[in-house]
């Protein structure tokens, strides 16, 4: 069985998945939606709040997903 592989692109060394989603209106709010998320995760890291960390993470894992980079 034959492997798909995932576009990937490379930043400061390192590979990233890239989002197989057009650009457009949909996927414009899920980048806003992501970047929003992974603010809220830099909030509770500096509240030190694991709960909201918790909340926050699972939205950015939501987010990454519905973008197809998870």
């Amino acid at each position: 069985m034959e492997m798909l592989k995932a576009k990937t692109k490379k930043f400061n060394g390192k590979s990233y998945k890239v989002s197989p989603l057009k650009e457009g209106p949909y996927k414009k709010g899920l980048v806003k939606n992501l970047m929003k998320a992974r603010r809220e995760v830099k909030v509770a890291l500096d509240k030190k709040d694991k709960a909201l960390e918790r909340k926050a993470r699972n939205k950015v894992h939501k987010f990454k997903k519905k973008l197809g980079e998870r």
